[in-house]
């Protein structure tokens, strides 16, 4: 299974699972795969751009 496809199967599973009434987590919890994905993304841009500006030198 595809790393995409897994976010995007948990996500669906959760959001599902919310508005079932299955779970009673807060939303913020049911957005969390999504919220953890933005962070990876944006860890590894800042982390690229400053290994590429660093080397640049």
């Amino acid at each position: 299974m595809k790393f995409k496809t897994f976010y995007f199967l948990m996500q669906l599973i959760f959001i599902i699972g919310k508005m079932l009434g299955l779970v009673a987590w807060s939303w913020w919890i049911v957005f969390l795969p999504i919220w953890l994905l933005i962070a990876i993304i944006v860890l590894f841009g800042t982390f690229g751009s400053v290994s590429v500006d660093s080397k640049e030198k």
